[in-house]
């Protein structure tokens, strides 16, 4: 065929199945756009989904640490509690059995106590009473460095607690139940009465 035969082939070519071509081949390219679009949001879902189910399950290890974590914590707390408790009722015992030993060592010293306050009162040598003073004085600081303290002094009022009644006097100046006369100094260390005051109550 010459070039001329083609020209005039070309040219008695229908308008419209050319038309139809360009649009046929139009579809096909949409058609191919489509299915690539479909094909990369389905990987687009696929990842999205792959990535929830790691994120889920990183939130439920997440959890579980907490879980474990938050017990730790609390048996903690409750060791430091115990401890705590621990140390306070220590202490407590301590102290006590501290209060004990003084109790009973100060109970067993306090008529040689009595013995050099009486010799005090008496003794006419000045040396000889220089010495029961000094004597008396650093014993005295003793039962202070402990914490030992006298109870029960004329014109207190009587308490059972820390004073034993041995006699009683009516007394106009005196008002009711008072000490009138101590016979024997009483000694407490705090709230424990190492020997309680020997005395006389008016009224």
């Amino acid at each position: 065929m010459t070039e001329e035969e083609r020209e005039m082939s070309s040219d008695s070519m229908p308008e419209e199945s050319a038309e139809d071509a360009v649009k046929e081949t139009s579809d096909i390219s949409d058609h191919k756009r489509n299915k690539n679009k479909e094909n990369k949001d389905k990987e687009k879902d696929k990842k999205i989904s792959r990535l929830e189910g790691e994120l889920a399950e990183c939130q439920k290890e997440i959890k579980k640490r907490d879980e474990v974590l938050i017990e730790a914590q609390n048996k903690l707390n409750r060791m430091l509690l115990e401890f705590d408790n621990f140390k306070k009722r220590t202490l407590r015992e301590k102290e006590a059995a501290h209060d004990e030993a003084v109790c009973e060592v100060m109970e067993n010293l306090l008529p040689v106590l009595d013995t050099l306050e009486s010799a005090a009162q008496i003794e006419s040598d000045p040396e000889l009473a220089k010495g029961i003073t000094m004597t008396l004085s650093a014993f005295k600081s003793v039962l202070t460095k402990y914490h030992v303290e006298e109870c029960g002094a004329p014109g207190e009022p009587f308490d059972p607690d820390l004073h034993n009644a041995v006699a009683h006097i009516d007394s106009d100046e005196l008002g009711e139940n008072v000490i009138a006369t101590v016979f024997r100094k009483g000694y407490r260390l705090g709230d424990k009465v190492i020997r309680p005051a020997m005395v006389q109550v008016a009224n």
